[in-house]
């Protein structure tokens, strides 16, 4: 918490806003969006009611006895939805001088209080939620407990804005800023989370943190004085495994099927066109692999040129090239995240959704097939505009290497 009353408020980033030197709020809710989808229940609700009740006129020869008990629950219902939209308001309060966490919601005025001291917890934790098919990436900003769970102060679909946030919270509250969305947790102290990766490595011995050159590399590597060249051939995203699928498929059922139709004399002319659809299905997927490796894979290239002023990133293709200009200033981490890390955590969902004795067996099988067919994420490099993610589906020994050469060029070492 802040304890130097002499020393000037920093900026607090939207939404959160100083109420007073000593206070820091954050509307939850967004008054006018939640407003607006709340109006049409509410009105709805009005006119249910208003029918109900036979201010509004209706023929009531048509309607059954039911009829009203009907309408009048489902105009509770609407007016009870539309209210709590309309008029719903939750709001989190940091009171810096008395030491406390307050969330408050309600209706027009507060009508249930929640109240933590700041001394329960120990960190600012930038959090990674994966999603589902029903919800899109998120990165949670929570105040890590000293015990229980945390604490989730807001989340946002971009890292940037989370990360302003935190930044903000670790600074206000005189916390550790702990960034948890790759493999490797950063932790920064609370007078250091404004600082770039490269002030940071150039205080560090990075040869603590060296990474062996794997046997066989799938990039190029160049190190010469004052930059550092990666050129990527574009990885494979799809396994190969994947690749063999249409041809193993071709020999279980269609060549079975084949064979009993030319035993039973089939018409003239289907074997030959089974034959050749057959072959096509065999061969087509290793031709059209082997025409886009040879020909096209020079030209589908990725170009990473790393130094002390920097990074840019040239993404190549058959008809375009695009370059993405990071200043070192602006780069916050360089790290990946294996698959095993992504898997981990739904594996321990999973786990915690099944009956202990039918979970543990099944998920072990399930996630170590997955690990071998899963590709990996890439090098994702954190910046202050968002993250940049390149060379998905390369080795994670490899990724582990080439994140640490791109440190030591972003270090100038």
């Amino acid at each position: 918490m802040r304890t130097d009353a002499d020393k000037p408020l920093p900026p607090a980033p939207l939404p959160f806003r100083w109420s007073s030197p000593d206070t820091v709020e954050l509307p939850e809710r967004s008054g006018c969006l939640a407003g607006l989808f709340g109006v049409p229940f509410f009105l709805a609700g009005v006119f249910l009611f208003l029918s109900v009740t036979g201010v509004l006129s209706r023929e009531p020869e048509h309607e059954s006895n039911w009829t009203p008990l009907l309408l009048g629950l489902m105009s509770l219902v609407f007016l009870g939805f539309g209210s709590v939209m309309l008029f719903g308001r939750r709001r989190l309060t940091l009171d810096l001088g008395k030491g406390l966490l307050i969330r408050q919601q309600g209706l027009l005025f507060p009508m249930h209080s929640q109240k933590r001291n700041l001394s329960e917890f120990s960190a600012v934790v930038i959090a990674y939620d994966a999603g589902d098919s029903e919800s899109p990436v998120q990165y949670p900003v929570q105040l890590q407990a000293i015990q229980g769970r945390e604490f989730v102060i807001s989340t946002h679909a971009q890292f940037s804005e989370s990360r302003k946030r935190a930044e903000f919270l670790s600074s206000v509250l005189r916390l550790p800023l702990v960034d948890a969305t790759t493999d490797h947790r950063t932790v920064l102290e609370p007078e250091r989370v404004g600082e770039a990766l490269k002030e940071r490595l150039q205080q560090v011995n990075l040869d603590t943190e060296r990474v062996d050159r794997p046997p066989e590399l799938h990039s190029e590597v160049n190190m010469a004085v004052g930059e550092t060249t990666i050129v990527m051939f574009g990885a494979n995203k799809v396994p190969p495994i994947f690749l063999g699928l249409g041809p193993i498929a071709a020999l279980l059922f269609v060549f079975p099927v084949l064979v009993r139709l030319l035993s039973h004399g089939a018409p003239r002319g289907t074997a030959s066109v089974l034959m050749t659809f057959l072959v096509l299905l065999l061969g087509a997927p290793a031709v059209i692999l082997w025409v886009n490796r040879k020909l096209f894979g020079k030209r589908r290239s990725l170009i990473v040129r790393a130094s002390l002023a920097g990074l840019v990133i040239e993404r190549k293709s058959l008809l375009r090239t695009h370059t993405t200009k990071l200043r070192a200033t602006d780069i916050l981490d360089v790290d990946c995240r294996s698959v095993q890390t992504a898997l981990e955590s739904a594996k321990n969902t999973y786990i915690e959704a099944m009956p202990l004795s039918q979970s543990m067996p099944q998920a072990q099988w399930i996630f170590t097939v997955l690990s071998k067919l899963v590709p990996t994420q890439g090098i994702i490099v954190k910046s202050r505009q968002g993250l940049i993610t390149f060379g998905e589906g390369l080795p994670e020994a490899e990724l582990r290497y080439l994140v640490w050469i791109l440190r030591r060029a972003l270090a100038g070492r």
